[in-house]
């Protein structure tokens, strides 16, 4: 290896680093609910979510949101933030790279929605 090469290991802890930056605080999970078994649950039970966000993010699909926005039964500013804190949980659990986009734009999405 070359002497100035990272291992994986010091690369993904930089990235893991990375990624905690991008995540507001009050978002982040601690350390015994990231080493826990019962990931099912975790969404319901981390205290991110509230239970209308937990809601909102288990058992609508988009045509319950989009009506629910239009009624008003739901602004687009509470389903983006429900949206943003469950990827938000997701990424912290299973470090997708997709939802780095996500927890990037609900820096965009939640003050326009």
């Amino acid at each position: 290896m070359h002497l100035n090469a990272k291992s994986y290991l010091e690369i993904a802890q930089g990235k893991r680093e990375q990624r905690q930056k991008h995540i507001p605080k009050a978002w982040l999970l601690s350390q015994d609910q990231l080493q826990s078994r019962d990931l099912l649950n975790l969404p319901e039970h981390c205290g991110i979510l509230t239970a209308r966000e937990f809601h909102i993010t288990q058992t609508h699909d988009a045509v319950d949101i989009a009506t629910g926005i239009a009624s008003g039964k739901l602004s687009a500013k509470e389903v983006a933030i429900a949206f943003c804190k469950r990827a938000a949980i997701a990424q912290q659990v299973v470090s997708f790279e997709l939802s780095w986009s996500v927890i990037r734009f609900s820096d965009q999405a939640i003050p326009t929605a």
